[in-house]
């Protein structure tokens, strides 16, 4: 029969095995939980320049391309750099592993890349230019405000004034351009936008008033080929066209302006391709006979090349 004295003696023994368990417990279920966050749950994503952390499924940026699409759908960037919460640079090779290790896994990532333009054509008419327009892509459209469309339009005027036939604009009515009313929110780019100059703006010549044209605006956009893609950058840009530009002629501009670039001296261009959105798809644009106008869709270019040293 077990004496009390004996029974009391193994209590301490009991009670640490008991309160060892508990700890391994806990800490069973500690590691449990942390694993559970690091292969679910969301990870936190920030724009370069806003404060709003967007929160987005794991299994939406599981790996890098799919991080890419992801980048791509919600933020309406071509996605170049992933930053992590102490700014350092995650390399795409380095992402399945960093999104999930701590700390980086509970932090937020700061996705930064070119804007992804709208598959849509935007068109741009003047008061004080009857006849001319001009039709362009946008960037990021739930998010542009009025004075950053403003500064969309007079930046594509100005590109307008250097070109050689275009209708004489001077650097002062530049100045006074405006858009004609205020937009109700949702209804900012369902219609024509309509562009006036301010009272007191100087007049355009007066044989500008008889023209009929319209001008459109091509993406430009060059990639570095498989080989150079960490070390070479993705650039793009709208570079405005008569609507009666040859594609032909477009693609030959737009190669003969990248090799003249001082800085594209060390690149080769590999591929230069001219698409068209067709059927929620961008499609090769099959003859280069064609002219820009014939086109309801936006027309980019997409260039790749390779770095020779």
């Amino acid at each position: 029969m077990t004496t009390t004295q004996a029974l009391s003696a193994k209590l301490p023994t009991v009670g640490a095995a008991l309160v060892e368990a508990a700890l391994f417990s806990d800490s069973g279920w500690q590691a449990s939980v942390i694993n559970a966050g690091l292969q679910q749950g969301l990870l936190k994503f920030v724009l370069p320049g806003e404060r709003h952390v967007y929160h987005v499924d794991r299994d939406l940026v599981d790996s890098w391309e799919d991080l890419a699409i992801t980048v791509e759908d919600k933020f309406q960037i071509e996605l170049d750099v992933v930053y992590d919460m102490f700014n350092d640079r995650v390399e795409a090779e380095s992402w399945d592993h960093v999104s999930r290790t701590l700390p980086y896994a509970f932090g937020c990532f700061k996705v930064s890349g070119e804007p992804v333009l709208s598959d849509t054509l935007y068109t741009a008419c003047f008061r004080f230019l009857p006849g001319v327009s001009i039709k362009f892509r946008l960037p990021r459209i739930a998010y542009l405000t009025l004075p950053e469309l403003r500064e969309i339009i007079i930046g594509f005027v100005g590109a307008l004034r250097r070109l050689r036939g275009a209708p004489h604009l001077s650097a002062d009515l530049l100045r006074c351009m405006d858009l004609d009313h205020e937009y109700p929110g949702g209804d900012l780019l369902q219609d024509t936008i309509w562009v006036i100059a301010k009272q007191g703006s100087p007049a355009t010549g007066g044989k500008d008033q008889e023209l009929q044209r319209t001008y459109i605006a091509i993406t430009q956009e060059w990639r570095p080929c498989h080989r150079n893609r960490h070390t070479c950058p993705i650039t793009m840009k709208q570079i405005l066209f008569p609507g009666s530009t040859l594609i032909d002629e477009i693609e030959q501009t737009v190669t003969k302006g990248f090799e003249a670039t001082e800085e594209n001296s060390r690149f080769t261009i590999t591929l230069v391709e001219m698409l068209t959105y067709v059927d929620g798809r961008w499609v090769q644009i099959p003859d280069t006979q064609w002219r820009l106008e014939d086109f309801k869709g936006p027309v980019p270019v997409l260039g790749v090349y390779r770095k020779e040293w």
